[in-house]
């Protein structure tokens, strides 16, 4: 290889595909996962399947390792510190453990002038009751640490809703974050990616559609107007440069009728709702990431065709696999090599890539992989 060796903390379909758009720039990886089925590690030289507090994987992993990446957030954050101290790890761990924690991501971006939900600590059930009797809306009510997907939250509509919400999430053990609710007309996300030597390019902004808090679809360009796109690109542009980002930032907002941007949460890393990338871009957001924390020099994105990105669960699979052998030349597969196809669990992802989102969503609407997400025609 002719490339540093890019030691991999977590080993799930995001660090596999880091690896697929490595090895053709003479990258090779390691993967520290505990899961003897890590997508990552089948592709990895060596994958260290061992829990992450191991001493001995700990020393390994560094020596072997000339730059380390994280795949997602679950990481344990004094693991990715005393990394650090040790090796090379451009994304760092100061904003890792920002983005694993609610309150401190809300008040980092606030720090940063950038409008979000409002939002409170709650500790017991008058301080969510009186969330609700201040801000006159419904509440998500979440844990601050550890959910994804719509786990680990909550919706409470009214004040006798509060007791058991509260209960639910388990109030009185962990720390939890109320968040008003939004009327928001559509989701958006974009994607950065901002180098060690400080240069930055933006993805195209894209379009998300929800279905039980997991991402359904993403289309690409969003559905807003012009004004709005460049609003999101200057938004996504201040955090970069705020956070004094390494490598990619996928940054989740809210469309409000009154044309304002919420910022709903932060992933420092490659994103699901970035996975159109790799059909319908001339750089993946996988490869930009990868240029980015080895200082190497990024390309600057630009849209091939309007794109749409479903994800397949493992529902969805059966339908998938009477259809895909059958799929037009414009349909690219992107199977994750899961051993277990559950409900609710991602196993692969399609990018269609059209002349217009309408060609596209006529497209996938004749295969019936799955039910259309809510939303996804208007």
């Amino acid at each position: 290889m002719i490339g540093p060796t890019i030691g991999l903390l977590g080993g799930g379909q995001l660090g596999q595909m880091l690896i697929l758009a490595g090895l053709p720039l003479g990258l090779s990886f390691v993967v520290w996962d505990p899961d003897p089925e890590s997508p990552a590690g089948k592709l990895s030289t060596r994958h260290f399947c061992e829990p992450y507090d191991s001493r001995e994987t700990h020393k390994e992993f560094a020596r072997l390792s000339d730059l380390v990446t994280y795949e997602f957030e679950n990481i344990p954050y004094p693991l990715v510190a005393e990394l650090e101290q040790k090796v090379s790890l451009p994304q760092g761990s100061s904003l890792l453990s920002t983005c694993q924690h609610r309150i401190c991501e809300k008040q980092t971006l606030k720090q940063l002038s950038i409008a979000t939900a409002p939002f409170q600590s709650v500790a017991s059930t008058r301080a969510l009751e009186e969330c609700l009797q201040q801000w006159q809306t419904p509440i998500l009510l979440k844990t601050c640490m550890g959910g994804y997907d719509g786990k680990g939250q909550r919706k409470v509509d009214k004040v006798a809703d509060a007791e058991a919400a509260f209960q639910d999430l388990q109030g009185d053990q962990r720390e939890l974050i109320a968040e008003g609710w939004l009327p928001f007309e559509r989701e958006i996300s974009s994607l950065v990616a901002r180098s060690t030597t400080g240069e930055i390019h933006c993805f195209p902004v894209v379009e998300n559609v929800h279905e039980a808090g997991i991402l359904a679809s993403s289309l690409v360009p969003a559905r807003i107007s012009e004004d709005l796109n460049r609003k999101a690109l200057n938004i996504t542009t201040q955090i970069a440069q705020g956070l004094k980002l390494h490598g990619m930032l996928a940054i989740e907002m809210f469309v409000m009728p009154d044309g304002q941007l919420l910022v709903n949460e932060l992933a420092p890393r490659p994103h699901n709702s970035g996975h159109y990338t790799q059909d319908g871009t001339n750089v993946c957001q996988f490869e930009q990431h990868l240029r980015a924390i080895c200082g190497w020099p990024l390309r600057e994105p630009k849209l091939h065709s309007p794109t749409v990105m479903l994800n397949l669960l493992g529902e969805h699979i059966s339908a998938l696999q009477a259809w895909h052998l059958g799929l037009p030349a414009e349909a690219h597969l992107h199977w994750y090599g899961k051993a277990e196809a559950r409900p609710g669990r991602k196993m692969a992802h399609l990018n269609l890539c059209a002349a217009s989102l309408d060609e596209a969503l006529e497209e996938l609407e004749k295969w019936k992989l799955r039910s259309p997400p809510k939303g996804i025609y208007t």
